[in-house]
């Protein structure tokens, strides 16, 4: 999947928190636009610690698809939005895993026009050939010099464009 560099609206305040940043990453978009789509839909005065439910609305306005997603805690809103915009149910994984250990075990080589969006803690990352990226690292970092390597991945989802 082509990933492209975070870009900011140079007449608007910068919003430099890791939703914004990563759905700027994935679809091209300025952050500022990212949030500015969050705050109309949701009724925000901010766009900060978002949820898979405002990540997803941006995604599927811009075409994106769920190939499979993983949890793991069972949420039945997270579960109803997903099957709701995706037609996809979450695979609930028993116990939480270390990004290194998720890498290891769930990570299948992927296709050119697929990467993983995840949560790991409260923080949005994307995984892409081995590299990671969000708002500290847009240009990507390997997983294994991940600052979040030894963070438990609580939410994972394969995309397609």
């Amino acid at each position: 999947m082509k990933l492209h560099k975070i870009t900011h609206n140079k007449n608007l305040h910068p919003n430099r928190w890791c939703g914004p940043a990563i759905l700027s990453i994935l679809t091209g978009s300025t952050c500022e636009d990212c949030a500015m789509l969050i705050k109309k839909k949701f009724k925000r005065k901010y766009c900060k610690g978002t949820s898979w439910t405002q990540v997803s609305y941006v995604l599927k306005r811009h075409k994106f698809k769920v190939k499979h997603a993983f949890a793991t805690r069972k949420s039945e809103t997270d579960e109803i939005v997903a099957t709701k915009l995706f037609g996809k149910r979450f695979k609930i994984v028993e116990k939480p895993q270390t990004l290194i250990k998720w890498f290891e075990w769930h990570r299948t080589k992927p296709k050119e026009n697929e990467c993983y969006l995840m949560a790991i803690g409260n923080h949005w990352m994307i995984e892409n050939h081995g590299m990671m990226f969000d708002n500290h690292n847009s240009e990507g970092v390997l997983v294994a010099e991940s600052k979040m390597k030894k963070a438990r991945v609580t939410f994972a989802v394969k995309l397609c464009a």
